[in-house]
């Protein structure tokens, strides 16, 4: 078994895998820091700053990235949207979260850019910027599972930051910690978290702010999901999924189903339940 831990995007990765060899582990810390340089709000050299700051920006996986977002804007008719990056800022997450301090001067915004997406070229127009914060991470969990099972590794566990993929297992599936001390089983799949409860600040007015944006306001979202757990194929559909439910309520649970995801979902009351599939992910596997 080999091992890797490293830091990127904000967050700790830890990356299990049974067969791969200490190049294969330099080249997927290696993708994971490519994609977090190029996908970056916070640095200034990255595609998204230019694309924000320019206007435009010729970068192969910007565009792929932003016309998945955009055809996520589209599926859940417009809760998840990339173009919130005014929005996080207005209310105070201008810079990389650890350096975020309580007491700003939070408010919403509204604007949102429109985006387009020709060949390897973004251009926006109109005000307001993107963030891909809420596709990125997923992304680039799927990517180092793909670029693993391209390398003859079809057994590893990968953890970006509690979004996570398993391929296929040794013996029983991967536990992984979900929820309130529940347990799911990976093997293979993807889980994703999305909460209220971290990446938080108080705002100078005493308000509590995050960074899941309600499109309907511009402002950090209050819509009876505190957390919410999404099993899927894919990170990244995990993961938008998961926002959507945080940002949009359980009203968009029907979008969530129609992917073919399930989920467990903790309400502001800090009960618990799930959509009826949910329950083969928590069960403890049996060997026989």
């Amino acid at each position: 078994m080999q091992e890797r831990t490293f830091h990127a995007m904000n967050t700790e990765w830890w990356v299990r895998t049974y067969g791969a060899t200490p190049r294969v582990l330099d080249d997927i810390e290696a993708l994971v820091g490519d994609i977090e340089a190029r996908l970056s709000r916070f640095r200034e050299c990255s595609a998204l700053s230019t694309l924000n700051r320019d206007r435009t920006a010729t970068d192969p996986l910007l565009a792929a990235v932003v016309r998945a977002a955009l055809e996520w804007r589209d599926a859940t008719e417009g809760v998840f949207d990339p173009g919130v990056g005014a929005a996080l800022v207005a209310a105070g997450y201008d810079r990389s979260f650890e350096v975020v301090q309580s007491g700003v001067v939070g408010y919403p915004d509204t604007a949102r850019p429109s985006a387009t997406v020709a060949g390897d070229r973004v251009t926006l127009d109109g005000e307001g910027t993107l963030d891909l914060g809420g596709i990125g991470k997923g992304w680039a969990v799927d990517a180092v599972a793909d670029y693993l099972e391209a390398h003859g590794v079809d057994r590893y566990l990968v953890d970006g930051g509690g979004d996570l993929r398993a391929g296929n297992t040794p013996s029983v599936p991967w536990p992984v910690g979900v929820g309130d001390g529940l347990v799911a089983w990976l093997g293979p799949g993807a889980v994703a978290t999305s909460s209220t409860a971290k990446r938080r600040w108080m705002t100078a007015s005493g308000v509590v702010a995050h960074h899941v944006i309600d499109t309907s306001t511009g402002a950090p979202a209050f819509r009876g999901v505190r957390s919410a757990v999404v099993a899927h194929r894919r990170a990244t559909t995990a993961d938008v999924l998961a926002t959507t439910l945080v940002a949009g309520g359980t009203g968009s649970l029907d979008v969530v189903r129609s992917h073919g995801a399930e989920v467990l979902i903790e309400g502001d009351d800090g009960g618990w339940w799930m959509t009826p599939g949910m329950g083969a992910w928590l069960e403890h596997p049996t060997l026989g």
